[in-house]
């Protein structure tokens, strides 16, 4: 009898020690930013918008309003959504990116946006563009 006891302890133990060591993984964005030849850009900005596709049901994430990073020398900038997720949840947001920068009297502009899949590093790239003035 103590054996059954001891053999069922010790399974209960090694199912619980096994499910209380899941990990989850971090759910980020990388986003690099280079020019139209394809040369990464250094200090450049970037905001992050997240867009709720459907308004008729509220969101399963916290609505993010404009993150602003700046590019390192690479021209790229990692912000980590985490906190935004549940475990075993299937999706997030699609990120709107806009990143720019002021170099002399012009300025460079690009857009993208990436689709954040839970647990992975998700990556984008903006390709900033001459801006043309408007008359």
């Amino acid at each position: 009898m103590k054996k059954i006891f001891y053999t069922s302890l010790s399974f209960v133990l090694c199912i619980t020690l096994s499910i209380s060591c899941n990990k989850i993984s971090p759910t980020t964005a990388s986003i690099t930013v280079r020019n139209e030849s394809k040369t990464p850009i250094a200090k450049a900005s970037v905001i992050l918008n997240a867009t709720p596709g459907d308004n008729s049901k509220k969101p399963a994430y916290k609505p993010l309003t404009d993150i602003n990073l700046v590019s390192g020398n690479d021209g790229k900038v990692t912000y980590d959504f985490s906190s935004i997720f549940k475990e075993g949840q299937a999706g997030a947001a699609v990120i709107d990116i806009y990143a720019f920068k002021i170099v002399g009297t012009d300025t460079l502009e690009g857009v993208s946006h990436v689709n954040l899949v839970p647990q992975k590093n998700n990556e984008a790239i903006v390709t900033l563009y001459k801006k043309v003035p408007q008359n």
